[in-house]
């Protein structure tokens, strides 16, 4: 029954690996990820932070590109540098704590969501910026 459940979870963990769902997907619907910066051009890279994770996912003929980092600055300042950086952007929703920041912002073109966290011990902030086309 053990060598039997952990086949499944071998297998489940392949199937995600390889980008596989129950639903099937077609060609071209495929996320592709990579640890490169691949925001917009008009999103600017957080200075001195590094690169984690990258994804760009097809979503209802809509794209989101999501960009994993890191970085020693606090939440407030990754927090601000974005909404003094984006100023094109009109903030919808706003959360700042001593573990965890959320900001939303919108403009007649695209979505931005930055979530952040924080954790006592730890050196970094680890962060995301998730961009979707309207």
């Amino acid at each position: 029954m053990i060598r039997s459940l952990s086949l499944s979870i071998i297998v489940v963990l392949l199937w995600s690996a390889a980008g596989c769902s129950s639903g099937g997907s077609s060609l071209g619907t495929q996320p592709s990820q990579s640890t490169k910066y691949s925001l917009p051009s008009w999103v600017p890279k957080y200075p001195g932070a590094t690169t984690t994770s990258s994804s760009t996912i097809p979503m209802n003929g809509h794209t989101q590109i999501s960009q994993g980092l890191q970085s020693k600055d606090s939440l407030k300042t990754v927090v601000d540098f974005y909404r003094t950086h984006l100023t094109d952007f009109k903030v919808t929703q706003s959360f700042l704590n001593d573990t965890a920041a959320s900001l939303n912002m919108e403009n007649a073109k695209y979505t931005v969501t930055l979530s952040a966290g924080h954790y006592p011990g730890d050196p970094l902030t680890t962060f995301t910026v998730n961009v979707l086309d309207k």
